[in-house]
């Protein structure tokens, strides 16, 4: 459901999603967040080496596509939003370039518009699950061209699923009728691994 990285002979659902089902209908990631995969996730973000995040967005895609069902693919696909001061620093939204080849590959639009990012909220990179949840409590909006729409989220790194959780909610208050959540990498659980 989370897409964590759980051994061959466990393909069920991660402990949490036992706990608590996400909002979220499914998650794909493509790859698991380690070497190589996180060093070229870093290049790309920090360091705005944009062909490493494309190429990486296209492996992603093929990926998506293997493990989806022409029925399931969604109708619009949303990057997850940076506040504009984070994007005036970093100089991209790297969910925005991710979605844009994933756009192309599998035609599918992209919806840059319906979703902001309200709050500029402390990296969460460096929080812990519980602080990622609240830190995200009111950061996004989402206005109401979502209603009855069928959403893929893009990012391009799902660690604790706290961004992806917080947007789905927004969306699905807003009305839309199914999301999926899409990114390049997924953390594995360190109580698995």
């Amino acid at each position: 459901m989370c897409a964590v990285p759980l051994p061959l002979s466990q393909r069920t659902l991660c402990g949490q999603c036992l706990i608590k089902k996400p909002s979220f209908s499914r998650c794909i990631s493509a790859f698991e967040y380690r070497y190589p995969v996180d060093k070229l996730i870093i290049e790309f973000k920090f360091s705005q080496q944009l062909i490493i995040g494309k190429v990486l967005a296209y492996l992603a895609a093929e990926i998506i596509l293997q493990q989806t069902d022409e029925d399931e693919l969604p109708d619009i696909l949303v990057p997850v939003p940076i506040h504009p001061k984070r994007l005036r620093k970093r100089g991209f939204n790297q969910a925005l370039e991710i979605a844009d080849v994933i756009s192309q590959r599998l035609v599918i639009p992209v919806d840059y518009q319906s979703c902001k990012r309200l709050i500029n909220t402390a990296s969460q990179q460096s929080l812990s699950a519980l602080l990622r949840r609240s830190n995200l409590s009111g950061a996004f909006s989402v206005n109401p061209s979502l209603q009855d729409r069928s959403i893929a989220i893009i990012d391009d790194v799902m660690t604790t699923g706290a961004t992806a959780e917080a947007l789905t909610c927004c969306m699905l208050k807003a009305g839309a009728s199914k999301v999926q959540v899409w990114t390049l990498a997924r953390t594995p659980d360190p109580l698995i691994h």
